[in-house]
């Protein structure tokens, strides 16, 4: 509550719930910065109409999620934060010839775009990330074996099971499921380039950031946030068909695994934590006003 001279200022990330209860409250409600993580088309509507008074406002992950916001609340965010990431732990990872995506399975991700890039490209390629949840290959066959009607009619399943597995070798083509810890860093750090061939307008895109930080180049389409984490010729490539994004994986060699993790100086998390510390001062200043 506002009688509580601890409360300065609530950072809130819960969507539709923080803003909407806190507006509730009224003047009685601390100032409130919410964090935007999604595709702002999810909930269009309260957005585009919702006033939060001056009282609360909002931080974009991206500029290129907040030129897509809804112009009532461009008018009420008060600054743009990119995601950060922590420094990779100290590992001693020779660089591999795969190419990897790190992402659960959607078509969103573009899992089945990569997969033929690579074969045309003739690199191998590894698909890390779990499917509607499920990180274990055997669990997700198991379940579909034993009838889990549900999980059949999920549309990350559907899309893994029509698009994604013609494709899946075992050689060539190979999905290890979801990585964590350890795993994580072997796949990531030995890979000679992250592919984010995205289909959707990604805000934030922390493992692209998590890539650069390690010195890995990343290949992506020219959707949402890519073209601003990924240097054309620098520390990766921005591409749109198949074709191009084929003949960019033939050339990561020459991208420097130091202008990467250089560019990805700017995702610290101490950079990000400066920012919003900006934009807490500034929402208190407002909410004093």
């Amino acid at each position: 509550m506002r009688e509580n001279p601890g409360i300065d200022l609530v950072h809130d990330h819960l969507e539709v719930v923080g803003p909407a209860v806190l507006s509730a409250m009224g003047d009685a409600a601390p100032p409130t910065l919410q964090t935007l993580h999604w595709d702002l088309t999810k909930h269009a509507d309260f957005y585009s109409t919702f006033d939060g008074g001056g009282r609360i406002g909002f931080a974009a992950v991206s500029q290129s999620q907040l030129d897509r916001a809804p112009a009532m609340l461009r008018e009420q965010t008060v600054g743009v934060v990119p995601l950060a990431v922590p420094p990779p732990p100290a590992m001693s990872v020779e660089r591999g010839d795969h190419a990897l995506v790190l992402a659960r399975i959607t078509r969103d991700k573009g899992q089945d775009i990569a997969a033929r890039v690579c074969l045309r490209a003739d690199v191998p390629l590894v698909l890390a990330g779990p499917v509607a949840g499920i990180g274990d290959p055997a669990e997700l066959e198991r379940r579909l074996a034993d009838g889990d009607t549900a999980l059949a009619a999920h549309p990350d399943v559907r899309y893994y099971l029509e698009d994604v597995v013609p494709l899946v070798d075992g050689t060539r083509v190979v999905w290890v499921g979801g990585v964590a810890g350890t795993e994580k860093e072997q796949v990531l750090q030995s890979a000679r380039v992250l592919l984010a061939p995205n289909r959707w307008a990604e805000p934030g895109a922390t493992g692209v950031v998590e890539a650069l930080v390690r010195g890995v180049p990343v290949i992506g389409t020219p959707l949402g946030v890519l073209p601003s984490l990924i240097q054309h010729g620098v520390t990766g490539y921005v591409a749109e068909t198949e074709e191009e994004l084929a003949g960019y994986v033939g050339q990561v060699g020459s991208i420097d695994p130091f202008a990467c993790r250089a560019a990805a100086s700017a995702w610290s998390p101490a950079a990000m934590a400066e920012k919003y510390l900006q934009l807490y001062e500034r929402m208190i200043e407002k909410g004093a006003r």
